[in-house]
């Protein structure tokens, strides 16, 4: 899944994928989960990484800044902008300004993520879960159904089993 690219090729190459982005605003807008700190925690598992709780917690930690500070507000005024018809050139730059700033976080938190990970493997779903806690999620049945779907799509060919390596 994410193989050796970067996590910023990783992310840019999965969300594109069918469903994906779809599924990942809906669990942004309906719960709050970070896209960003999803996106983290499929990279890892792709590679066979994870995080403790610990290290999920630093994670946190060191992107909320930057989430809360520049990525939400600028989320927001895009948003903002998108019905208003006379501006649609800054919407367009705002969306640009946005992806630039979330592409640049995610080689910070390349950096961080491989500082924090710990070697073995979680399941997709079980990865996602932890990721969500991590930002204070309750984990509730509609939350677990929508982030196990979110695996699915992200790794289509992973069925959700555990894995063959008896240490996982």
């Amino acid at each position: 899944m994410a193989g050796e690219l970067s996590l910023k090729d990783f992310a840019q190459q999965v969300y594109g994928g069918p469903g994906v982005a779809q599924q990942l605003l809906m669990l942004q807008d309906e719960h709050g989960l970070d896209v960003l700190l999803a996106l983290c925690a499929a990279w890892m598992c792709g590679r066979s990484l994870f995080l403790t709780q610990g290290g999920w917690s630093q994670l946190v930690s060191e992107h909320r800044p930057v989430q809360a500070l520049v990525i939400a507000p600028l989320r927001s005024a895009r948003r903002n902008a998108r019905p208003v018809a006379r501006l649609s050139e800054e919407y367009q730059q705002l969306k640009a300004l946005e992806v630039a700033v979330e592409l640049s976080q995610l080689e910070f938190l390349h950096g961080v993520c491989m500082k924090l990970a710990q070697p073995g493997g979680l399941r997709l779903d079980n990865a996602l879960l932890d990721c969500s806690r991590a930002q204070g999620l309750a984990p509730s049945p509609r939350l677990k159904k929508q982030l196990a779907r979110l695996a699915v799509l992200l790794c289509p060919r992973d069925d959700g089993s555990e894995s063959d390596d008896p240490e996982h």
